[in-house]
């Protein structure tokens, strides 16, 4: 929340009633080899100006998306594993940027990553493959 930074790393964050991490307002942390899966909403999920780096998470099994993206924010997404989930394996929405690059999105329901609104993140060497 608000102008947080520092690291979260090595976590299990998982079968939680909404989201395994939460980034808010103008938080920019790096989150590194977290565990984010089965839960009730994303693995990991940014709002409003968030930025930060996501780096060789596991987002998998999460009843919406892996990784959800919403607002202005701008995180670096990099060497994530997106996995099975009910919709997406990265959704960006409304006015969001970013990177998405060599992240790993298969077997999700919908999407490998989905872009809505003027969302435009940049994408480099993601691997999107079906179930």
């Amino acid at each position: 929340w608000g102008r947080s930074g520092g690291t979260a790393a090595n976590n299990e964050c998982s079968q939680n009633g909404l989201q395994g991490i939460a980034v808010h307002e103008f938080a920019s942390p790096t989150l590194e080899n977290n565990a984010c899966k089965n839960n009730q909403d994303s693995g990991i999920i940014y709002w409003g100006s968030a930025a930060g780096t996501a780096r060789n998470n596991e987002c998998s099994g999460n009843k919406i998306n892996g990784i959800s993206v919403h607002d202005q924010s701008q995180p670096v997404l990099i060497q994530n594993s997106c996995l099975n989930n009910t919709r997406n394996g990265i959704s960006y929405y409304e006015e969001t940027a970013g990177e998405a690059r060599e992240n790993i999105c298969s077997g999700n329901s919908q999407n490998a990553i989905s872009l809505q609104g003027q969302a435009a993140p940049a994408q480099v060497d993601n691997r999107c493959t079906d179930p």
